[in-house]
């Protein structure tokens, strides 16, 4: 079969997410589907109101980026919908809070913000990879447990106003369990970042850039030599102390240690599975 090209990446058309899901993703999912009192919040956090309030929120705060607004952003965002095979574009903003980082929310309508920081500390490439990062929440449907988290962590109050306060230490054995899962998933969309620049040296420069080196460094950062320190941090697990150690600091983190991700990318887009799917060997979504 004739593979469709885009700007020279290949379309991943009828990709079915299973494909390169992470199994620790896979497997976390499985276990919030049958965590107590998770089918019981959703339902409670599914309706529009929820959506309505943060759409409103970004409208009232954000730019709004279309053919028109921010066009080069668009069309990167166009790029990766084509790649990831990603039918319904989601509304995109980008934020005037000065810091590198991007955010996906939604449970039916989904929307994408890019904190302006990231425009300045990425190439358009790099900025591919994030944005495709991104999409990939979506396209592995773990837009219901995402938005459920940061609504628990970060705009609860703001929303549903002081009883979600008073309410947060009920709901924290839940939290605790999808910020578990949430690191894992962060796996999964490296990879959909990774299948859409097709290139693992722009994904893991990008990712090194967001553990926070500086500009001024950017042609000195050397991957092999953080390969390297990954591989020590994981020779420590032999260490009782380390390993308890680890596990409190990563207990509120939204993201894995940028080693780790960077180490765990490496080794995918190394692997028979990464190549096959660029081949279009792999298997497509059922209708």
């Amino acid at each position: 079969m004739a593979k469709k090209k885009s700007s020279q990446r290949t379309l991943l058309t009828g990709i079915d997410p299973a494909v390169f899901q992470h199994s620790a993703d896979r497997e976390a999912l499985k276990k919030l589907e049958s965590f107590p009192g998770m089918k019981t919040l959703l339902r409670k956090v599914s309706g529009s109101y929820v959506e309505n309030t943060l759409r409103m929120l970004n409208v009232s705060q954000n730019v709004r980026v279309s053919k028109k607004q921010f066009p080069s952003v668009y069309n990167l965002f166009r790029e990766a919908c084509a790649v990831l095979d990603i039918l319904e574009m989601p509304e995109i903003y980008v934020s005037t809070v000065y810091i590198p980082n991007a955010f996906t929310f939604g449970m039916e309508k989904y929307s994408v913000t890019l904190l302006s920081g990231i425009l300045d500390l990425l190439t358009e490439e790099e900025l591919l990879f994030v944005i495709a990062h991104e999409l990939t929440h979506i396209k592995c449907n773990h837009m219901m447990y995402k938005t459920l988290l940061y609504l628990l962590s970060y705009v609860g109050t703001q929303i549903f106003g002081v009883f979600f306060k008073v309410a947060e230490i009920t709901f924290f054995p839940i939290e605790m369990a999808l910020r578990s899962w949430e690191r894992k998933a962060e796996f999964s969309c490296d990879r959909g970042g990774l299948l859409t620049v097709q290139n693992p040296e722009i994904a893991k420069t990008a990712m090194a850039k967001l553990a926070g080196f500086s500009k001024s460094l950017k042609t000195q950062v050397n991957i092999q030599e953080i390969l390297k320190q990954a591989d020590e941090l994981q020779n420590m697990d032999d260490q009782m102390f380390v390993r308890v150690m680890k596990m409190y600091h990563t207990a509120f983190r939204s993201h894995p240690f940028p080693v780790i991700r960077i180490k765990e990318l490496h080794n995918w887009s190394q692997s028979h599975q990464y190549r096959r799917i660029l081949d279009g060997d792999y298997k497509r979504k059922t209708v």
